[in-house]
């Protein structure tokens, strides 16, 4: 299955640093890949709060395995404030109205953040440490002052120093543009198809793709809470390109351009992972690919797509997943009125595998009356199992069939290759 998306890490870096203070602790976990929960941290304000008042909490959840995790946020946290003296005073944190979704999925790579309320008991002073241990172990650093501590008289004359009891701020709040931008744009970027770079021995020798995919719509909007159904509203982008790198001055062969503009429901699946026949989702919308060039190289088509998802075994352990795909041309192909013969109407994608290990993905693609298909076998390992601290999987993809590129449609080849894949 292809999905979603996996330089959100960077994403939720960024995330953490201009939504709150980095003081937070995260998650402890032996495995993140064996686990059925994503990674949990705490972000708390950064600058010091009264005694007794009301703050906010925000509880982020971050996907770092490789597969979709659902994540059911609970209405309530229980922690403890542990002062110096190791006195510790209990404290419940409420989860806001609007946070309470239901069961939340993250696609391999994403994040969400919830907020939380918590009343901080009268009298409790100094810097304490926010302790939870159930969903998962989380500590933050949170420093307490007396109530109107950080207040300034109004009655201060304007160039007054302010009094030593004034504590500052240990952190700015982020610049209002910069916060937008991470909440409306790249908090809804994921990836979409495979990510990679590949070599073979027969020209045109390297291979290169890469996807994204943009969410158009807010969860929190109008339309997405008056339209649920809106929520899968997506763009996506991928690019092909065959690359003659050991040819003379190392031309591009034909490079394949293909926006998709699709909705996808995605149905949660059960916390219990067990193994079984599964449906995944649906997806359908309307895709362009074309080579970008025009006179008798010129290649284009647009298509109406619909595909489903179905997988079968332990989604956090072995599994097959299906992705049988079909769709109908629209508009004028006069450049190219055989391609369909060659393209067909149908392909499917098959892949057996486990997230932390091999996985072998075969696409069968059916020319017209089942005849001129092509079939791609990629094969996959996670590289971080031999080399620590390296996100990627080591890659070898067969190819044998017509139409591997746009340009040469209608003619068979067959090849292999071997390289990185950063998403599989």
């Amino acid at each position: 299955m292809k999905n979603g998306s996996r330089f959100r890490t960077l994403v939720l870096v960024l995330g953490l640093s201009i939504a709150g203070t980095p003081r937070a602790f995260p998650q402890k976990h032996a495995d993140a890949a064996e686990t059925a929960l994503p990674v949990l941290s705490l972000i708390v304000p950064g600058a010091p709060v009264p005694s007794g008042s009301t703050i906010t909490v925000s509880l982020v959840a971050l996907n770092v395995a490789g597969h979709d995790l659902n994540f059911d946020a609970p209405d309530t946290l229980q922690a403890g404030l542990t002062g110096k003296d190791g006195a510790t005073t209990p404290v419940t944190l409420v989860i806001n109205p609007k946070d309470d979704r239901g069961i939340d999925t993250l696609a391999s790579r994403q994040f969400a953040s919830y907020a939380y309320e918590a009343a901080l008991p009268a009298g409790i002073t100094g810097r304490q440490i926010l302790d939870i241990q159930n969903p998962a172990q989380m500590r933050a650093i949170l420093d307490i002052t007396t109530a109107g501590a950080t207040q300034i008289s109004n009655s201060a004359p304007p160039d007054a120093t302010p009094p030593a009891s004034a504590a500052a701020p240990l952190e700015t709040p982020p610049p209002p543009a910069i916060a937008k931008v991470k909440r409306s744009f790249l908090g809804n970027f994921a990836t979409y198809e495979p990510i990679y770079f590949i070599y073979g021995p027969d020209a045109p020798a390297a291979k290169f793709q890469f996807s994204f995919m943009y969410r158009i719509l807010a969860d929190e909007g109008y339309l997405a809470q008056k339209f649920p159904f809106l929520k899968g509203l997506s763009f996506a982008y991928t690019q092909r390109s065959l690359w003659d790198i050991t040819a003379e001055s190392s031309p591009f062969y034909d490079t394949s351009y293909m926006p998709e503009l699709f909705c996808a429901y995605m149905t949660p699946a059960e916390k219990n992972t067990g193994g079984g026949f599964n449906w995944l989702g649906l997806q359908a919308g309307i895709a362009h690919e074309s080579n970008g060039r025009d006179g008798p190289d010129s290649r284009s088509m647009n298509k109406v797509t619909a595909r489903a998802l179905f997988s079968f075994g332990n989604l956090d352990g072995w599994r097959v997943i299906f992705g049988p795909r079909v769709w109908g041309y629209i508009g004028d192909m006069g450049d190219n009125p055989d391609l369909n013969d060659y393209r067909g109407y149908m392909d499917l994608t098959a892949s057996l595998g486990k997230n932390d290990s091999v996985n072998l993905a075969v696409y069968l693609r059916a020319g017209q009356n089942f005849k001129r298909g092509a079939m791609q076998v990629d094969l996959t390992y996670p590289l971080d199992v031999l080399f620590k601290n390296f996100a990627g999987y080591f890659l070898v993809q067969y190819w044998n069939g017509y139409g591997e590129s746009l340009i040469n449609y209608n003619k068979r080849s067959e090849t292999i290759r071997f390289g990185v894949s950063l998403v599989r």
